[in-house]
Formats: C-alpha cells, sequence, structure tokens
C-alpha cells in the first residue's frame, strides 16, 4: 500500500532584474554609444510543493474452504523480475 502525501515549502529564489544602459565610448575623436546589459539580484520568497511516496507492506489474513488444507511440500521456486517504482522529492533552499 502506498501513500502519497502533498506539502509546500517556502524558498528564496534568486530573480534578475535587467535593463541596458547606454555607455558613450571614445577613441580619439571617434565616439560612440555602446549598450550593455546590468542587472541587479533581488531574492523574492516563493512556495515550492513537494510530495512524498512512501509505500509499507500490509499483512492480509487469506482464508481458504475446509476441504483445502495446507499440506506441507518442497518449496517450488522461480525466477521473477520485479519493477519497483521509488519516487523522491528534494528540495533545496
Amino acid at each position: 500500500m502506498c501513500e502519497t502525501a502533498y506539502g509546500s515549502d517556502e524558498v528564496s529564489d534568486d530573480v534578475p532584474n535587467c535593463r541596458i544602459v547606454t555607455e558613450r565610448q571614445c577613441d580619439g575623436d571617434d565616439c560612440r554609444d555602446v549598450p550593455r546589459q546590468e542587472c541587479d539580484i533581488n531574492q523574492k520568497v516563493n512556495g515550492k510543493l513537494s510530495k512524498t511516496t512512501e509505500c509499507k507492506s500490509v499483512p492480509r489474513k487469506v482464508c481458504g474452504p475446509e476441504a483445502c488444507p495446507i499440506v506441507k511440500r518442497d518449496p517450488i521456486c522461480r525466477n521473477e523480475i520485479k519493477t519497483v517504482r521509488l519516487e523522491s522529492t528534494y528540495l533545496q533552499t
């Protein structure tokens, strides 16, 4: 049996605030305007969703009719391939 729990965490993200600035560059008598990008980094708090899935084995009671007794015998072995799905979410702050 598997259960998935959903949660929300607040994390601080870096958000760039960029603008184009024109800078005047001169080489002797030759001058020209050169654009360049200038950025500031601001912190913004955001809510991030996360989920955690947990699976566990649940015992079951097996009942059958009286006419089907359990008889001890040699075990029957076979190779099986089973797919197990694990899911994990990591939050980096």
